[in-house]
């Protein structure tokens, strides 16, 4: 297996170029630029981003969604890797 910084940087670039990667031994793909759950995670803190939004609290946005993008990308590597 890859070492985690090789697994995050290959998640990243197929985000950058929207190319697919293979999981379940090969017999299943994603493209994690269409195909992610980033959404459902901002779901739940989607009152917090508002709140914040409103407040002109643009430090608490930014890390609301480096958390939220984080938690996708290992999501991500969970699922190819995993």
């Amino acid at each position: 297996m890859a070492a985690f910084e090789e697994m995050h940087e290959n998640v990243c670039e197929a985000i950058l170029n929207k190319d697919s990667m293979r999981y379940d031994n090969g017999h299943r793909s994603l493209t994690p630029f269409f195909s992610n759950d980033l959404a459902d995670k901002l779901h739940d803190l989607s009152g917090q981003v508002l709140i914040a939004y409103i407040q002109g609290n643009d430090e608490y946005l930014l890390q609301i969604m480096q958390k939220l993008c984080s938690e996708e990308i290992d999501s991500i590597i969970d699922l190819v890797w995993g």
